[in-house]
């Protein structure tokens, strides 16, 4: 954990009572829920004093307090209001996702998978620095633990790795399945529709490699210089070896991290 990391969370309210939590939320309003988790409701806070200091949380139904990330969903730019957003604002999204899973990866006491990565677990702050939530679904792995295995399958339509859905295997590339597709909606625009007989998103998948393959390239590109068409290429490229079947044929967060920062190939 960093020293900054350190300090903002050595700062953050502890044992908040929850008579507070329900003034806060005006006693959880549906007014002011922001949308449900895998395990919740978030609900918006008041900026109110607690303490001698103000603060701002985010209210789930088990009173779990977030960082509010007034920019919302990713879901909500790239579908909602594609327009909104350019492709360096896109590069800049991918890269800061793929650090946070680095983070919980490879820089956690122990690894954490995520398990629920999709577009509206990704929050934006102020800067539209992206921000992954929802851990609802999230497991810790042992420090010399590499997979476990459940009979309990959930997960969101349509991001799920295959083989978590059919066998129950919980792995850090269950992860980087449900990166891969995140990096390809963002790169290409194109929304992964869930769908309850494709539930890890192969139809998705191959209509995109399918496009790219054959250089199916849509005219919104057009006006791109060459140093940006090869960021998105190289984005679609990694978010394809990202969704392979056979999960150790994926890359590992450590080579898309490096690849994005131009160190070396996946």
């Amino acid at each position: 954990m960093t020293t900054e990391t350190s300090t903002l969370l050595s700062t953050l309210p502890k044992n908040i009572p929850a008579s507070f939590l329900k003034q806060i939320t005006d006693d959880f309003s549906p007014d002011r829920e922001l949308g449900k988790g895998a395990f919740g409701t978030v609900y918006k806070k008041k900026l109110v004093p607690h303490n001698g200091r103000y603060i701002i949380v985010d209210i789930t139904e088990v009173l779990l307090c977030y960082e509010y990330l007034p920019n919302g969903s990713l879901d909500k730019y790239l579908f909602a209001e594609p327009n909104r957003m350019d492709w360096d604002t896109r590069f800049k999204i991918v890269k800061g996702i793929c650090k946070g899973l680095h983070f919980l990866h490879k820089e956690m006491d122990q690894p954490v998978v995520h398990m629920d990565l999709k577009p509206e677990n990704i929050l934006l702050d102020d800067n539209m620095a992206p921000k992954i939530a929802d851990f609802g679904l999230a497991r810790l792995f042992g420090q010399e633990q590499t997979r476990m295995h459940t009979q309990n399958v959930v997960g969101s339509l349509g991001y799920m790795a295959p083989e978590y859905l059919y066998r129950g295997e919980i792995s850090t590339q269950l992860d980087i399945y449900s990166l891969g597709l995140l990096i390809i909606q963002i790169s290409t625009g194109e929304k992964n529709i869930p769908d309850a007989e494709d539930k890890c998103g192969r139809k998705f998948i191959d209509r995109v490699h399918k496009n790219w393959t054959d250089r199916h390239v849509t005219s919104k590109y057009a006006s791109f210089d060459a140093y940006r068409l090869q960021q998105i290429e190289m984005c679609v490229e990694i978010g394809l070896q990202c969704v392979e079947k056979e999960r150790k044929k994926r890359p590992s967060i450590v080579d898309i991290v490096d690849k994005l920062d131009g160190k070396h190939a996946v």
